[in-house]
């Protein structure tokens, strides 16, 4: 359930973020939204794949006792940072330039947009690093999902606009702090994510 919980909030607030760069973009063209998609994926897998080497290096200087602890406060701890942020991100009122770009998808855009949203998603992979998620269906779940969000978030935003950015930053966040009860009530009853 934490898996799920995790990368749909993570996947969502992805697709925010790419309504906003869909409502910008002066045309959909195939070689560049294919470009775009593999450096968009491959670098947020390799982010999460980060998270969650550096949650296991973390690890080894702790004794069993004190890991267990560690891991779940600061994953909860993880959980409600990302989930406030993405409040604040919903409900401030940015202004918003609606002027069509050409240069929406250039490499260097994508690599920068793509490092920006990285941190998050390092931060998300530490979680899963700390609470032993099953590596395997966590890069397969993340990839997929990450692929259809991509193009689903530019095309919203190419179609409909801002319309569902604000609701997809909620709802990421809810999933966010779901995770968050589920895991305080998983450590108060001593019951294993």
């Amino acid at each position: 359930m934490v898996l799920l919980c995790v990368i749909f909030g993570l996947i969502l607030y992805l697709y925010a973020e790419l309504i906003c760069k869909g409502a910008v973009l002066a045309r959909l063209e195939g070689v560049k939204l294919l470009f775009g998609t593999g450096i968009f994926v491959l670098l947020q897998l390799g982010m999460l794949l980060l998270g969650i080497e550096v949650a296991k290096g973390i690890e080894h200087f702790y004794d069993s006792a004190q890991m267990q602890e560690f891991t779940w406060v600061s994953s909860i701890f993880i959980f409600v940072l990302l989930a406030f942020y993405l409040l604040r991100k919903a409900f401030k009122n940015e202004p918003v330039e609606e002027r069509r770009q050409e240069d929406v998808l250039n490499r260097k855009k994508v690599l920068l947009l793509s490092a920006r949203l990285g941190i998050r998603t390092a931060l998300a992979g530490m979680v899963l690093g700390f609470l032993e998620v099953n590596f395997i269906a966590a890069v397969i779940v993340f990839a997929v999902a990450a692929v259809v969000v991509f193009l689903l978030g530019l095309y919203s935003g190419y179609f409909l606009g801002y319309v569902y950015k604000t609701m997809a930053y909620i709802v990421s966040s809810l999933f966010l702090i779901v995770s968050a009860i589920y895991l305080i009530a998983c450590f108060f009853v001593g019951k294993t994510v």
